[in-house]
This record gives C-alpha cells, sequence and structure tokens, in this order.
C-alpha cells in the first residue's frame, strides 16, 4: 500500500458532495455506467439532504463544495429550487452531465 507520510493524517479544508440526483438523461452516451431505473428524492428531501450537509460542514468546521451529477442532473424535477437554494446558501456548485 502507500508509505510516506503525504497519506496519513491529510487534512483538507473542504468537504465535497457529489449529489447523484436522478438517473434519467436522454442521450445514452457510451461512457455511462449507470441507466438503471430508480425513484428520485423528493424536492422536500431534497432539501433536508441540504440542511444536513450544511450542519455537517459546520460541524466538521470545513468549506462545502456541491457536484450534481446523474444521468444528466438537469432532468431532476426540481433542479432548479434546488440550484438556487445551493446558491443562496453561498455553497460553491458543480453540475456534472
Amino acid at each position: 500500500m502507500f508509505k510516506g507520510s503525504s497519506f496519513q493524517g491529510a487534512q483538507t479544508g473542504t468537504f465535497t458532495l457529489q449529489w447523484h440526483l436522478t438517473n434519467d438523461c436522454p442521450f445514452h452516451c457510451l461512457h455511462c455506467y449507470d441507466r438503471s431505473d430508480r425513484s428520485q428524492l423528493a424536492l422536500a428531501d431534497a432539501f433536508k439532504v441540504l440542511a444536513d450537509f450544511q450542519n455537517f460542514c459546520a460541524r466538521q468546521k470545513v468549506e462545502g463544495h456541491i457536484s450534481l451529477s446523474g444521468g444528466d442532473p438537469l432532468w431532476y424535477p426540481g433542479f432548479w429550487e434546488l440550484y438556487q437554494a445551493i446558491a443562496d446558501a453561498w455553497i460553491p456548485l458543480s453540475i456534472l452531465g
């Protein structure tokens, strides 16, 4: 395995949540690894996840970062509402599609 101090006890000031919002996507890209049919989290529950994430980051004293992914995260029914809530909370955001 790895030896040396660079891999032991390393800390970072940022915690990133890669949030898989949906498997829905119209493109059928060759690199796609998951085309299964899964239920999506209700928007009210997504807001709870966001609040839990904010609380976790505050407790751990780290900056948060969220990467919304999927399928195509833009196809999540509550995407724009969730996006606005993340932006309103000043959490850095990436979209992975």
